[in-house]
Parts: C-alpha cells; sequence; structure tokens
C-alpha cells in the first residue's frame, strides 16, 4: 500500500523520461499505460513467483494485536496530508528537482505510535547526514563516472546484506543514502547537488514529520482524556 503513492510521487513529481533525456508528459495517454504495465508486470511478477516460497516458509502462529483505532486514524491522517501538502510544495517551489524524495521520507519514517516514529526519525536523521557526507567524500576523490556506478553497486549489494541480517535503521540509513545520491546524480559534478538535496528534502520531511507527531500526540492525550470520562446515568 505504501509504493503507490511513492509511485504517484515520483510520476507526478520527477516523472521518468520517456525517450532518451526528453522530459515526459505526465497527461499523456500511452506514457501512462506503459507505465502502469511495467509496474503491474513487475507487481505480478512477485505475486506469482513469491507465494510458492510463502507456502513453504515455517510462520508465525501468533498474530500482532490490532492498534487502538485513534493511532490509526493519526497515521492515516499524517502520512496523508504530509505527502499531498510536499508533493503540492515541491511542484511549486522547486519543480524538475529530487523532490520525490521528500514524500519518500515520510512515507518511510511515519509510524503508527509516537515512539516509534521518534526514534526513526532520530535514526533517518543521523543516518542521512553520515551518508550525505560519505556521499560527497567519495565524489571529491573519484574523478570518473564509471567508477561513480561501481561504487554505487557494491553499496547496494552491502545495502541488501545489511536488510537481510539484524540491523538498525541507522545503520541502513547510513548505505542507502550515498547508495541513492551516486545512482541519481547524471554526473560527477551533479553529485554534490543531488547530495544536497537528499539532505535538504530529508530534513524538511523530518522537521515535518516530527510537527505531525507533537500534533498527533496531543490529539491522542485529548481523545484518551474524553474517553476515560465517566458517563452520566441514563436514568438521571
Amino acid at each position: 500500500m505504501l509504493l503507490i503513492p511513492l509511485y504517484l510521487a515520483f510520476m507526478i513529481i520527477a516523472p521518468p523520461p520517456w525517450s532518451g533525456l526528453t522530459a515526459a508528459d505526465r497527461t499523456s495517454t500511452s506514457y501512462l499505460l506503459w507505465n502502469m504495465l511495467f509496474w503491474g508486470g513487475g507487481a505480478l511478477w512477485a505475486a506469482l513467483v513469491f507465494p510458492p516460497f510463502l507456502r513453504r516458509a515455517k510462520m508465525s502462529p501468533h498474530r500482532p494485536p490490532p492498534w487502538e483505532r485513534v493511532d490509526t486514524v493519526v497515521y492515516t491522517i499524517t502520512i496523508t496530508v504530509l505527502c499531498t501538502a510536499s508533493t503540492l510544495g515541491v511542484l511549486i517551489w522547486r519543480p524538475g528537482s529530487n523532490g520525490a524524495w521528500l514524500v519518500v521520507t515520510v512515507l518511510a519514517v511515519t509510524q503508527l505510535g509516537d515512539d516509534a516514529t521518534v526514534k526513526r526519525t532520530r535514526d533517518r536523521t543521523a543516518g542521512t547526514v553520515v551518508g550525505a557526507a560519505i556521499a560527497a567524500v567519495v565524489a571529491s576523490i573519484v574523478d570518473s563516472q564509471a567508477v561513480l556506478i561501481g561504487i554505487a553497486l557494491i553499496l547496494t549489494v552491502i545495502l541488501v546484506v545489511v536488510a537481510l541480517s539484524p540491523h538498525s535503521y541507522f545503520l541502513w540509513t547510513v548505505v542507502v543514502t550515498p547508495q541513492v545520491v551516486l545512482f541519481t546524480s547524471t554526473s560527477i559534478a551533479d553529485v554534490d547537488t543531488t547530495d544536497a538535496q537528499r539532505l535538504g528534502f530529508t530534513v524538511i520531511a523530518l522537521a515535518l514529520i516530527l510537527l505531525a507527531s507533537g500534533i498527533g500526540l496531543g490529539w491522542r492525550t485529548i481523545n484518551r482524556l474524553i474517553t476515560r470520562q465517566p458517563r452520566l446515568n441514563s436514568s438521571l
């Protein structure tokens, strides 16, 4: 479900080039249909290939307890408002940039419950700063685009290893930040700009998330105080 707004963010803010470096027409029917075919094919591939393996996997018989209704409502409102506002803001003030990272960060960091969101925000902030510094150092040392791509591929392998093993979100962010920056940059000269955008959009998103978490905490507190008040006897 999170992939749906994520893909929409890239389609609306930074649509992939359709022919060479020509900017894509977001309203073109053929463009939208081909992208739907590509993404739908990828989804069907996962739906057809993975189920046989999952049937053999040993799944835990214990289901996690359901979330409280107030937490679910706060989470839904938070990602809906922040993703919509972020997309609109980027289209107005920073069109043509990597502003989709703003929406991606909102979706990746926002969690059910304030404690989980704050911890993830802290790890994302520290990891992005360290990862952006690593990307800047690599770009200042390497003078070949092919070598940059090679380093990005090595980081991709490390990222897979980190994702498949017990790890901290901070470590995952440290690796994914330079990996994305090096892959996204069109040239060595573009690394610094891309790196700055990654850091800037991430920090803005995290600030918005913390603001929304504070509002959500206040709403939860008020809601719990109201629900805990004893009801008046109807006979009175």
